[in-house]
């Protein structure tokens, strides 16, 4: 525990905790465009079935 509370105060410990941020606010991004894309995605998909389906 002393030892992981010595990085954090570090300098290296601050670079390490800034990219941890930055990797974090990445995975979010990725991930409500995912989840945006599929369901743009559903959408077309059921609009395509709906006229196929009227034809």
């Amino acid at each position: 525990m002393t030892r992981l509370f010595k990085i954090l105060i570090s300098e290296k410990g601050s670079a390490f905790i800034e990219y941890a941020l930055w990797i974090a606010l990445f995975v979010l991004v990725v991930a409500v465009a995912v989840s945006q894309l599929a369901d743009a995605t559903t959408n077309v998909i059921k609009d395509m079935i709906d006229k196929i389906s009227t034809d």
